[in-house]
């Protein structure tokens, strides 16, 4: 992928360009700066012209970033003569399929300026087919645009947050793990409580919801939740949000794949522990579905319909884009069109769910007894069948998870139907909110969604 940043401030290396680099972290790019071209202002012609070599510049790359400085409570006058210029000489084909972020920064403006500013660039964008991708106007939304920041970097950021809070110098930090929506580190220090894990989120505000949820689910469990220590809200240092808990002896129980060769008996014991554990909170109930802080819907697809919709639609926009195959998109829209058969059973009661309790969240010993169950992620007052697809991803299947809760606790007639609908609007879900899915993990849920489809006779 090529990048361009068109720096548009006198200053090459001021805010402008210091915003730029934090949204690009960790990205190869090429800054073109517009006070080194002569660019007439609009009806001007004048010898020497530089709009030509942007305009080329501009169709070598993938993506722009475009930076200006708010000055007179604008943008600034050498990116505004560029967009000036381009009305009667540039194509509006010309510069399709790009990506077009904006920098636009300056001494406490108002918001009326920074909207102004992007309402502009987003015709900008609009008008010559580019895909509009967003504006930042300060340390923390140029990191919230940049979902990419590689180990390293963010390993940095742990570095630096621990040692501040902990008042001790050179943590030990190692990354162990992550996913669609963050990355996790194992921190070990000289002081109480000695070993901490440290997750960093990709998703602004994930890290509040998540603690929110670990809270609530370990007020009552059977199974340990780990203890939340403290969040930290992305800022002008750390561009990213930050949840620091306790640390759990054990090794999951997807990528330790001795566990799946224990006995029958073990592997059983190990399943009717984690579905009583999950039956246990779907039992403690709530009046109104919805988020846990804030259930406001009386039944759960007053909450769930256009909440899967919205997933369709913007499914439907990505396979456009090509970034989501014809066969999803066929999956996703057959089961679309049969929604109220499949929900057609009533949901009387909104319960506790834990949101992604997959084997990859449930730590245990060698001998798969279990030492605690993590990373909540769509924790909500729901239909509690919502808890139940992800019993069958990964390696699921082979410790029968989701076989036990069917046999041990009352479902509804749909519930293989259902399961496969959630897991298949999961995964796009996930998708569309990080820019990342396990391709493995989405095209197995296709696959049974389709056959549940046939089975059903709905296809």
């Amino acid at each position: 992928m090529k990048i361009l940043f068109i720096n548009g401030s006198p200053n090459e290396n001021g805010n402008t360009a210091n915003l730029a680099s934090i949204l690009l972290n960790g990205k190869e790019y090429e800054t073109l700066n517009l006070t080194d071209f002569t660019i007439g202002s609009y009806g001007q012609t004048l010898p020497h012209d530089g709009l030509d070599r942007v305009i080329e510049k501009m169709k070598e790359v993938d993506t722009i970033i475009i930076g200006s400085p708010l000055y007179w409570h604008n943008i600034c006058g050498s990116v505004r003569n560029v967009l000036d210029r381009f009305y009667g000489w540039v194509d509006e084909s010309e510069l399709s399929g790009r990506k077009l972020y904006f920098v636009f920064q300056g001494a406490a403006p108002e918001k009326w300026m920074l909207d102004a500013g992007e309402y502009t660039m987003k015709r900008f964008a609009g008008l010559y087919g580019m895909e509009y991708m967003g504006m930042a106007t300060n340390a923390k939304e140029a990191g919230e645009l940049n979902k990419d920041y590689s180990k390293e970097q963010t390993q940095n950021f742990v570095n630096t947050i621990i040692s501040k809070h902990y008042a001790c110098e050179k943590p030990s930090v190692k990354y162990i793990g992550g996913g669609s929506f963050g990355y996790v580190y194992k921190v070990e220090i000289p002081v109480s409580p000695y070993k901490l894990i440290v997750k960093v989120c990709r998703v602004s505000g994930m890290h509040i919801s998540e603690a929110n949820a670990l809270n609530l689910l370990g007020n009552d469990t059977l199974i340990h939740i780990p203890t939340v220590y403290f969040t930290v809200d992305a800022g002008d240092e750390i561009p990213m949000d930050f949840i620091v808990e306790e640390y759990v002896n054990g090794t999951d129980c997807f990528t330790d794949f001795k566990k799946l060769f224990l006995t029958k008996r073990i592997k059983q014991k190990f399943a009717n522990n984690i579905v009583d554990a999950l039956a246990h909170w779907h039992s403690i109930t709530n009046e109104k579905f919805g988020s846990i802080d804030n259930p406001e819907f009386d039944s759960w697809l007053d909450f769930y319909k256009p909440y899967a919709k919205d997933i369709l639609d913007t499914a439907l926009k990505m396979h456009t884009d090509g970034k989501i195959n014809d066969k999803t998109i066929k999956v996703m829209q057959t089961a679309w069109k049969n929604f109220d058969y499949i929900f057609s059973e009533p949901i009387e009661h909104a319960s506790l769910i834990h949101g992604d309790l997959n084997v990859m969240n449930v730590m245990s010993d060698g001998k798969l007894n279990i030492t605690a169950i993590i990373d909540p992620l769509e924790c909500r007052w729901a239909d509690k069948e919502y808890d139940l697809f992800q019993l069958r991803n990964l390696t699921g299947e082979s410790f029968k998870l989701y076989d036990t809760y069917k046999t041990k606790y009352p479902v509804s007639k749909n519930v293989d139907l259902k399961c496969s609908f959630y897991a298949v609007y999961h995964e796009i879900y996930c998708f569309i909110s990080s820019g990342r899915h396990t391709e493995f993990v989405l095209k197995s849920a296709v696959k049974r969604l389709n056959k549940e489809l046939n089975k059903a006779g709905l296809c």
